[in-house]
């Protein structure tokens, strides 16, 4: 979408979106951490990002419909960032994957994730800038760990366990 995203646009963006968004919880022999994912491919393909899942012991996704099931780590870039995880359902509904070379500064973003334990949580704003250097925290969530690079800015408010969440 472009420019500012109307009622209708942001109801139809989210009727798309909400159904493929998950939460994360990640639990390791110090707690547990939680963040948001995204079902991108059929077989329960989970994209979230690395450090949500970071030394993981066990990893659980909740479905949009509150379902709870046990997830299997696959792989991760830390490069990027980036997880992959799969869940055992067969017709779960996943989100189209846009391109970030399409994005321009001032199109309309919407986040969609799982701030505080809350699900399906959605925030609106504006894209911001491109190519920005973010701090990624480590592993157990305190400090910084590595950098990112590349990434998109954007003022929609991201609360602790949005990480991993759809960008729309």
């Amino acid at each position: 979408a472009s420019g500012t995203a109307s009622g209708d646009q942001l109801q139809r963006v989210l009727g798309a979106v909400l159904p493929a968004v998950v939460k994360v919880e990640a639990r390791t022999d110090t707690g547990k951490a939680t963040g948001s994912g995204v079902i991108f491919a059929n077989g329960g393909y989970v994209l979230t990002n690395a450090h949500v899942v970071d030394r993981a012991q066990s990893i659980g996704v909740t479905l949009s419909t509150s379902e709870l099931l046990r997830a299997r780590f696959v792989g991760r870039d830390l490069t990027d960032d980036l997880a992959v995880l799969r869940v055992r359902r067969a017709g779960l509904t996943t989100a189209k994957v846009g391109r970030s070379a399409d994005l321009r500064v001032g199109d309309a973003a919407i986040v969609v994730g799982s701030p505080f334990g809350f699900q399906s949580s959605v925030t609106t704003g504006i894209v911001s800038a491109l190519h920005r250097v973010v701090k990624v925290p480590d592993g157990e969530g305190a400090g910084e760990g590595r950098e990112l690079v590349d990434a998109i800015q954007t003022d929609a408010a991201i609360n602790p366990g949005n990480s991993g969440g759809a960008l729309a």
